[in-house]
């Protein structure tokens, strides 16, 4: 087919670069589209006004009350915090008080001899600490409404769905809470003042 081997070699060597390229270009557009997903993601959380849309509710609180629950380990939660309600940024709640029901807490059946859960997803709380709270209502909430949650409890709250329980009953993670100290919103790794913090959810 081909009139010397030089030509035919020449050729092959192209072929190859060209089939490399090809396959390198689309693997580095196929991760840039997941990178790039990823960083819009840790966008849009770190911006307090994207936060408070995906959101139900934002609150500033202070926190009255800690109490340990003790219960089964089939019972999803083993710790609640009564939170004061200071001012609502977001929504309509009714309540003075909001209730936050929490899995970390203390197990009346643990098999392994422990002394209770501590879920490393939840917040650390301090009677007195003023914070804000981003909210959703318990069934919009995608981690207490997963499959593996149902499959993991039995009950939650004593009762057999989070659709039974009170509309004053939340939870929350980490990454929902953030401490308000001299009047300045601890922000993930920024201090932003409180009436700047309040006018960026608001607005």
């Amino acid at each position: 087919m081909f009139r010397n081997t030089s030509t035919f070699i020449i050729l092959f060597i192209l072929g190859f670069f060209a089939s490399v390229s090809y396959s390198q270009i689309k693997k580095k557009n196929t991760n840039s589209g997941a990178v790039n997903s990823s960083l819009q993601s840790k966008i849009n959380l770190e911006q307090p006004i994207d936060r408070a849309y995906e959101s139900d509710y934002v609150i500033i609180g202070t926190i009255k009350s800690i109490e340990n629950t003790p219960a089964p380990i089939s019972e999803m939660f083993h710790s609640k915090v009564i939170v004061k309600i200071d001012s609502i940024l977001k929504g309509t709640l009714n309540f003075k008080n909001i209730i936050i029901r929490l899995q970390s807490g203390a197990v009346t059946n643990d098999l392994h001899g422990g002394t209770g859960i501590v879920s490393s997803i939840e917040p650390r709380f301090e009677v007195g600490e003023h914070a804000v709270f981003f909210f959703k209502k318990m069934g919009n909430d995608n981690y207490i409404i997963s499959k593996g949650i149902h499959e993991r409890y039995q009950s939650f709250d004593g009762k057999g769905s989070i659709k039974e329980l009170a509309s004053n009953i939340f939870w929350i993670d980490n990454t929902n809470v953030f401490k308000i100290d001299n009047d300045e919103v601890y922000y993930f790794d920024t201090r932003i003042s409180k009436n700047d913090f309040i006018k960026q959810i608001t607005k």
